[in-house]
């Protein structure tokens, strides 16, 4: 009951200190500079959203998708990107994968991600030369055409896919195994991303997920550990030789690389609750500043991170206590606080453009 009480005073002081904000009627505008917000929702509750936030109005329209398309985006929202002129989105409890228009925000397709009548639960998505790849938490990877949207190629991952980056030519999937707890997966497949064959398997460390790859060819794993006494971590792969070249045993959860930077977000699940930014140089491996945020707006529950350098924003996601709607807070690079505002529940992906 105490945690509630705090977890409700947080909020009301978080919202409080947001800019008020303007909710918008039919038909919702597309804008010209704006900011995607993927809202994760809950599992099995069917909320899953799409929050636009137009850059130059300060507007955020907590559910542009529904309100663009008349109907629901799905079942958690799991991952986000764009390709070409297309934004797609996987959700994972519904099977789906959604294409949209990405100025319009219009539902190009929906692709239906099953075998048989098994769902294949997408997890993950990456894009190259013409593909859509999807990471299934089934253990298969899947190569669409971005055209028709037909499975062109069909993969055999590790246990349970839960990320996926390009580099060097070649497409890196981490298997989590989450759902064979405790008995997680450890490895990350390498495969050729013209005909998904798995190339290798590298063993990194307990329940991998966050990944991704700087421009000097090394690919970052997020180990998550088993929250327990097996602690996180994170593996260095030298993509030219496709072996781990370096353990940093820093907490983490996720992973975002931005420029030279990597963002490392770790949440204290099995004490304070606490939420952490750390930024580490991608070319040293040296973490450079253990505590992004300066000014002591420190968010509830670090869910998503996106660096804007062209405007000097941080967008960072706050799912709060994951059972109400979340928010996003912008900061500048000096980490602080310049404005919030609401989203759906569990705000994790960002696009801006």
């Amino acid at each position: 009951m105490r945690n509630f009480a705090i977890l409700c005073t947080a909020a009301a002081l978080c919202f409080a200190a947001c800019r008020k904000e303007q909710q918008p009627h039919h038909p919702p505008a597309p804008a010209a500079k704006g900011l995607y917000v993927l809202n994760e929702g809950l599992f099995n509750m069917n909320n899953s959203s799409l929050t636009l936030y137009d850059l130059e109005t300060g507007i955020a329209q907590t559910d542009f998708f529904e309100l663009t398309n008349g109907r629901k985006l799905g079942d958690t929202g799991n991952d986000m990107g764009t390709y070409g002129s297309k934004l797609y989105i996987v959700t994972t409890g519904s099977s789906q994968l959604e294409v949209l228009d990405k100025k319009t925000g219009k539902s190009v397709a929906q692709v239906p991600l099953f075998e048989g009548s098994r769902a294949r639960q997408p997890r993950a998505l990456a894009f190259h030369n013409g593909y859509v790849f999807v990471a299934c938490f089934d253990g298969k990877v899947l190569a669409l055409d971005t055209l028709q949207f037909e499975l062109k190629y069909l993969g055999q991952a590790g246990q349970n896919p839960d990320g996926m980056v390009l580099a060097n030519h070649k497409l890196y999937v981490s298997n989590s195994g989450g759902l064979n707890f405790p008995a997680y997966d450890s490895t990350v497949s390498v495969f050729d991303p013209q005909t998904l064959t798995e190339l290798r398997r590298i063993t990194v460390g307990t329940n991998p997920g966050a990944i991704a790859a700087d421009a000097y060819g090394d690919v970052y794993v997020v180990s998550r550990g088993n929250y327990s006494n097996i602690p996180s971590g994170i593996t260095v792969i030298d993509s030219q030789t496709d072996l781990p070249k370096l353990r940093l045993n820093t907490e983490a959860l996720q992973l975002y690389v931005f420029g030279d930077t990597a963002w490392i977000t770790w949440i204290d699940y099995a004490g304070s609750m606490q939420s952490r930014i750390a930024l580490m140089d991608v070319r040293s491996k040296h973490i450079v500043n253990p505590q992004f945020i300066t000014d002591g707006t420190q968010p509830e529950t670090v869910y998503g991170l996106h660096v804007d350098r062209s405007r000097g924003w941080v967008f960072v996601a706050d799912a709060r206590s994951f059972i109400h709607t979340g928010q996003v807070h912008v900061y500048n690079l000096s980490g602080k606080r310049q404005l919030s505002f609401t989203t759906g529940m569990n705000p994790s992906r960002m696009i801006s453009w």
